[in-house]
C-alpha cells in the first residue's frame, strides 16, 4: 500500500517525466500538452453546458436524458478503447479505484443538478466551483502532494474571479426569488465541490489502469445517476422526439462531454491538483463568453473584472507549474 501511495504522490516534475516516457516526448513538451488538454477539457464542458441551455430553451430541462446520453456515449467510447481486452469490468485491486471514481462522478452530477434547482444560478455556480480548494486539500491529505508557494496567489485570483463573475446573492445582494434559496441547495452545492475535489486524489490512484476501464466505470455510474435524477426530479419531462434542435443539442453535448471527461481523467492522473483545479475553473470564463456572444447579453464591469481575474489565475498557475517542473 505504501508503494502505491508513494507512486501516486509525486510532484509536477516527476509527473511530467512519467508522461514524457509514455508519449516519447521531452518533459517540457509533455507538460505543456497536459496543460492544453486541461484547458480544452474546461472549454468543452462549458460548450456542452451551452448546448444544454439551448436544448432546454422552452424552460423544461430534460436533465435525465441529457445525462443518460452522456453515459451511454461514454460507455461506447470505453468499449472502443478496450478492443482486444478480455473484460470490461476490471477486477484487479488497483483498478477498483476506477469504480470509486465513477461513483464519485455520479454523486457529483446529482449534487450539482440538485443545487441548480434549489439555488439562484450565481450561488449554485460559485459554490459548486470550490474545487481549487477541495482538490489540492484532498490531494495533500491523501497523497502528500506538496503545494508551491505561488499556489495561494492563483487560488485567491481564481476564487475572486469566479465570485465576481457569477455574483452570488449571499455577497452581492438578495434575489428576487427568495423561494429558490434552500438549505438543501447550499448543502448540495458545497457537497458537489467536495465530490469534485475528491476526483483528483482518486483519479491519481487510477494511474496504471487502462483509460477505457476508467471511462467505462464513469459512464456506467453516470447512467445510474441519470436514472436517479429522472425519478428524483420528475418535473423535467422527456425530450420531444420530433424536436430536431433538442436532439442535436442532446447528441452534441454528449459528444463534447465525452471529450471533456477524457481530458479530465488524463489530467487528474498526471497533473498536480493545485494546477488542474485552477485551470478547470476556466469553464466559468467560457460560460461567461458564451453569455456575452451567443446569448447576446451585454457584460457588466464586474463580470469583465471577474473574467480577467480568472485569466490571471490561470497564468499564475501555469507559471508556478513550469517553475516547479524546472527545479
Amino acid at each position: 500500500k505504501k508503494g502505491i501511495m508513494d507512486a501516486c504522490s509525486c510532484d509536477g516534475a516527476r509527473l511530467a517525466e512519467t508522461f514524457a516516457v509514455l508519449t516519447c516526448a521531452p518533459r517540457d513538451a509533455s507538460q505543456t500538452l497536459l496543460l492544453v488538454v486541461c484547458l480544452l477539457s474546461a472549454f468543452t464542458y462549458a460548450s456542452a453546458g451551452l448546448l444544454v441551455q439551448i436544448g432546454s430553451a422552452d424552460g423544461s430541462l430534460p436533465v435525465g436524458e441529457f445525462t443518460l446520453a452522456r453515459g451511454m456515449l461514454q460507455i461506447l467510447t470505453a468499449i472502443l478503447l478496450l478492443r482486444g481486452e478480455r473484460e470490461y469490468f476490471p477486477r484487479e485491486r488497483q483498478q477498483l479505484w476506477a469504480w470509486l471514481r465513477g461513483a464519485i462522478t455520479a454523486a457529483n452530477i446529482m449534487l450539482y443538478f440538485t443545487a441548480l434547482t434549489q439555488l439562484p444560478l450565481g450561488d449554485a455556480v460559485v459554490l459548486t466551483s470550490l474545487y481549487p480548494i477541495t482538490g489540492p486539500f484532498f490531494s495533500r491529505v491523501f497523497l502528500g502532494e506538496r503545494l508551491p508557494l505561488i499556489f495561494p496567489v492563483a487560488l485567491l485570483l481564481a476564487l475572486a474571479g469566479a465570485t465576481t463573475l457569477t455574483q452570488p446573492t449571499f455577497i452581492f445582494g438578495t434575489t428576487d426569488d427568495a423561494d429558490s434559496i434552500t438549505t438543501l441547495g447550499y448543502t448540495c452545492a458545497l457537497s458537489a465541490s467536495l465530490t469534485f475535489g475528491l476526483q483528483y486524489p482518486v483519479g491519481r490512484m487510477t494511474r496504471g489502469t487502462p483509460l477505457g476501464n476508467v471511462m467505462f466505470a464513469a459512464g456506467a455510474m453516470t447512467m445510474l445517476a441519470a436514472l436517479v435524477l429522472s425519478f428524483a426530479l420528475p418535473e423535467w419531462r422527456i425530450v420531444d422526439p420530433l424536436n430536431a434542435t433538442v436532439w442535436a443539442c442532446l447528441v452534441g453535448q454528449a459528444v463534447l462531454l465525452v471529450f471533456a471527461q477524457f481530458g479530465f481523467i488524463l489530467t487528474t492522473q498526471e497533473l498536480p491538483a493545485h494546477v488542474g483545479s485552477v485551470l478547470q475553473i476556466t469553464d466559468i470564463f467560457w460560460a461567461y463568453v458564451y453569455q456575452c456572444t451567443v446569448r447576446d447579453e451585454p457584460p457588466t464591469w464586474e463580470q469583465a473584472l471577474g473574467a480577467g481575474l480568472i485569466v490571471c489565475a490561470v497564468l499564475v498557475a501555469i507559471y508556478g507549474n513550469w517553475k516547479e517542473s524546472g527545479e
